[in-house]
């Protein structure tokens, strides 16, 4: 990441300061034990964060060809299902060059079947959580621009 907002401790803090204003009800009373509150809640969040991650590393770790595993349906992966975007892998480069051929391109094309299914699917309510954050997010670019 190379954004300066990334690297701003006071920013950062104060961002986590606005989650637990959403979080925990009493917030501005709190004048003892706040900062631990909101390293736990720091705490809590790279749990979740670290579970999303292990849950599709799973999926995408299983070898061709071998038997299909039982699947527990879990709420909290579907409602973590934002966090695919930040999970995109960086493009990476190495010393070997890939070759491309064409002629390997035009069989595939000849080969796939045009009888495709689309699955369309409604997008999933935010949280508050979520719908918090983007608000936070949208006023500090009305107040950057």
């Amino acid at each position: 990441m190379s954004s300066e907002e990334y690297s701003n401790r006071v920013l950062k803090q104060s961002n986590w300061n606005e989650v637990a204003d959403i979080i925990y009800d009493d917030w501005q009373n709190l004048e003892e034990n706040t900062n631990q509150k909101r390293i736990d809640l720091h705490k809590k969040w790279k749990g979740l964060r670290d579970y999303h991650t292990r849950e599709k590393n799973k999926d995408s770790s299983v070898k061709s060809g071998s038997g299909a595993t039982k699947k527990r349906k879990t709420p909290y992966l579907d409602m973590l299902h934002f966090l695919n975007v930040s999970r995109a892998s960086n493009q990476t480069y190495g010393n070997i060059s890939a070759e491309k051929s064409s002629d390997s391109s035009a069989i595939l094309d000849e080969n796939d079947s045009t009888d495709s299914v689309v699955n369309v699917s409604r997008p999933k309510k935010m949280t508050v959580f979520q719908e918090a954050l983007i608000n936070s997010m949208e006023k500090r670019e009305k107040i950057q621009i």
